[in-house]
């Protein structure tokens, strides 16, 4: 399943850069968001003993290869499967979390500065809260944080209002038909009300609590989402975050959590996007990008790259119209590649090419270096030989020469009928010719067949022009061909 991490040369320095590719960097950079956002879901759902257990199980894998521990190879190589499998099955709701914190990085969030989030939000929810309180109204709010949480809840009416103290404190009115489900806000906007929220089994941190506590918890457990929860029988205040649940003593505490949740969740528009990808879960970047590169040198780079020799023609981009490229020593250039293997097999040769940037070409001979920049590959490959160098071109003039056409026809017509004639429109063309070369005398339109035709007939002909001959700028590709047939 992996390849020895025998035989292992820390000698080069240089062969292992000349073996990283630019394919290379973004295969480390994928590998790195996907451990990245493992170490994210462990993190939040505080499942390291499991991730401490998969380590250990790669790790002793690691030695087996290192001292050919033949028995311990066989048995964890056929562990693997089925482990991931059993993980799979029994963190089923991890494994989706991951694939949202995946997605969540793919959307564009908008963010609110702490002050607006404090003066349209906190305040009137803390506000809310604490009379609730001190009334001992049964309550429950969930803040999203940016994972999605629809798929935990269920029921509740939508509303998509604004938050306020006042309808914060109606909605949870004990006459109000809501009051007993959960209010979503989202951002700055309460999103919907009287929704069911699922129930935590954590005994020890719901304690003696209700009904509220434990779907307080229960989201939290499920999400990066924020609960908080208003006891009716003790008039207490508890907030919910992960897999913790906390009493909260004060108004100020209260707007503290919430202002540190909107601070990490939907940051300040002064943080720059290079700032958040840096300063967030710095930690766990580097454990990420360090994971990635190790398994890029033990299973990439141990299996060594391929080189192989391409002939590559040589194509030239944005020649003036009146130049002509007469000669070339040589017509192709001997290319080595580099790569890996299985690479090269996907390789469609005919991709390969030596372009030469040719708009400030002049009429006369000169030579060209041919450097690795001009060398057009898939960005997989690398170029390590080129042979020669250099070539040699001689560029000449075009002229511009009008040209009479030539209908040719194929078959015969009908017995007893004959081509009376034939009409070409226009009768001459426009054509760019070379200047050593001798102008022909005519063009030849492609044969038009007349096979048993018993009457005139008018088809489009299309130009057969020599290899080494343009159209001129006022040349015409639409001609008109009439084959005049009378009966003899």
């Amino acid at each position: 399943m992996f390849p020895s991490f025998t035989s292992i040369d820390f000698s080069s320095f240089r062969t292992l850069t000349e073996s990283f590719f630019l394919s290379d960097f973004f295969d480390v950079a994928i590998i790195a968001i996907f451990i990245y956002s493992a170490l994210i879901l462990f993190k939040r759902t505080r499942s390291l003993t499991i991730l401490a257990g998969i380590s250990i199980i790669v790790v002793l894998y690691g030695i087996s290869q290192l001292f050919h521990l033949t028995l311990t190879s066989v048995v964890l190589q056929s562990f693997f499967g089925v482990f991931f499998l059993v993980l799979i099955i029994i963190f089923q709701e991890e494994v989706r979390r991951f694939f949202d914190i995946i997605t969540v990085w793919g959307t564009r969030q908008k963010h609110m500065g702490r002050g607006l989030a404090e003066s349209l939000i906190i305040e009137p929810i803390v506000q809310a809260v604490v009379n609730l309180a001190r009334h001992s109204v049964g309550a429950i709010i969930v803040f999203t944080g940016n994972e999605n949480i629809e798929r935990h809840i269920s029921g509740g009416v939508i509303l998509d209002g604004i938050i306020s103290q006042e309808l914060v404190e109606s909605v949870f009115d004990p006459h109000s038909p809501g009051h007993d489900g959960a209010m979503i806000i989202t951002k700055n906007r309460i999103v919907s009300i009287g929704a069911q929220l699922p129930l935590s089994q954590n005994l020890d941190q719901i304690e003696k609590s209700g009904t509220r506590h434990s779907a307080a918890l229960g989201i939290a457990e499920r999400s990066d989402a924020l609960a908080l929860v208003v006891s009716e029988e003790r008039g207490t205040i508890s907030i919910a975050q992960k897999d913790t649940m906390t009493k909260i003593s004060t108004a100020h505490e209260l707007a503290r959590v919430l202002g540190d949740f909107y601070h990490e969740k939907h940051p300040q528009n002064s943080y720059t996007l290079w700032q958040r990808i840096i300063a967030q879960n710095l930690i766990e970047k580097i454990i990420a990008i360090g994971i990635a590169v190790l398994l890029w040198f033990f299973l990439v780079f141990q299996a060594g790259t391929v080189q192989r020799d391409f002939e590559i023609p040589i194509t030239y981009r944005d020649l003036p119209q009146d130049l002509v490229i007469r000669e070339s020593k040589p017509k192709t250039v001997a290319v080595t590649l580099g790569s890996r293997g299985q690479t090269f097999e996907q390789l469609d040769q005919s991709s390969l090419q030596i372009s030469i940037d040719a708009s400030r070409f002049a009429s006369g001979q000169t030579r060209i270096p041919i450097t690795e920049s001009m060398v057009r590959r898939p960005f997989a490959f690398s170029v390590i030989d080129i042979n020669p160098t250099e070539i040699e071109i001689t560029v000449g003039h075009y002229q511009k020469h009008n040209v009479p056409l030539r209908a040719v026809t194929q078959g015969s017509v009908a017995r007893g009928y004959r081509v009376e004639n034939i009409i070409i429109q226009p009768r001459t063309v426009s054509l760019l010719i070379p200047e050593s070369r001798e102008v022909p005398a005519s063009v030849s339109l492609n044969p038009i067949d007349i096979t048993g035709l018993t009457s005139t007939i008018s088809r489009s002909g299309l130009l057969s022009l020599p290899e080494g001959i343009r159209l001129g700028e006022s040349g015409n590709l639409d001609i008109a061909v009439t084959i005049v047939i009378r009966r003899q």
